[in-house]
């Protein structure tokens, strides 16, 4: 999940950095690898920006009792519907198996 959301991070700023191709026909000295260093560079750090963010809106959440936490070692049961940044919440319990609840 986390690869699919830095993927296309990636590709927005991919197609962001296209743009520039102009400059490619103003300024004919620029290489083409920096296009794929762009993409070397841009893959890893959005997937820690991702999960970094996931993180901080999952303590967040918890904090401001969006969570519904249950059983022992606590686990999360549920999810408020108004909780901000839902889908970095869900994505951050995705990403930490030990967070998920598991009904048996």
């Amino acid at each position: 999940m986390l690869v699919t959301y830095a993927l296309l991070t990636n590709e927005v700023l991919a197609w962001a950095f296209s743009f520039l191709a102009i400059a490619i026909a103003i300024y004919p000295g620029i290489q083409r690898w920096w296009f794929l260093a762009l993409g070397a560079v841009t893959m890893p750090v959005a997937m820690a920006w991702i999960s970094r963010d996931a993180k901080r809106d999952y303590e967040t959440a918890a904090l401001e009792r969006f969570l519904g936490f249950d059983g022992i070692p606590s686990r999360v049961a549920s999810i408020a519907d108004n909780c901000p940044s839902r889908w970095l919440v869900l994505l951050h319990i995705q990403m930490q198996p030990e967070l998920r609840f598991h009904e048996r």
